[in-house]
């Protein structure tokens, strides 16, 4: 995304940067898909919203991509794994499932997800993502200094609601 962003857009810079000590001053920052979430502490995701918005230029803008929230799958049994997706790597085809347990008091969502090739496990990764409710996400960005543009549901831009899979926020 970024090599097609310079190729396409002559004068445009980037910066990787840590999103919880952001340094700079920029005119667009975008956190990109659920990467937030792997804020697991309120304190520490206040303190990054906080940092990300002394660190804009005048007009900037923060563009925050998170899941929204699925009783159904935070539902599911830690025992029984679920395809999470197919995909071809490398001329073969590959498949991921997840098996997770969601921690109600913590809001904290801990996964596995298991990739096999031909049938076989061959790469396994654990994740914790904090689920961020709709209504804890608005108190957060208030208390925060940000105020809220546009917050869409999905990429093709349709209205939040909460069936949404996506809170995307537009913010400045």
């Amino acid at each position: 995304m970024i090599k097609k962003a310079i190729k396409n857009h002559r004068g445009i810079s980037f910066s990787v940067e840590d999103m919880v000590n952001t340094s700079g001053s920029f005119d667009l920052i975008f956190c990109a898909t659920n990467t937030f979430q792997h804020l697991l502490d309120d304190k520490i995701a206040l303190k990054t919203l906080i940092n990300i918005k002394s660190s804009f230029k005048p007009k900037g803008k923060f563009i925050l991509d998170i899941q929204n929230p699925n009783e159904i799958k935070l539902k599911r049994n830690l025992d029984l794994p679920y395809k999470y997706k197919d995909f071809i790597y490398e001329g073969k085809r590959e498949e991921a499932y997840i098996n997770g347990n969601y921690d109600r008091e913590s809001s904290i969502y801990f996964f596995n997800i298991n990739y096999l090739k031909d049938g076989a496990n061959f790469k396994k990764k654990s994740v914790a993502m904090k689920m961020f409710r709709h209504k804890e996400m608005l108190q957060l960005i208030s208390n925060s200094g940000f105020q809220i543009e546009k917050c869409y549901g999905c990429y093709s831009k349709s209205r939040y609601t909460s069936k949404s899979d996506k809170q995307i926020f537009i913010l400045s």
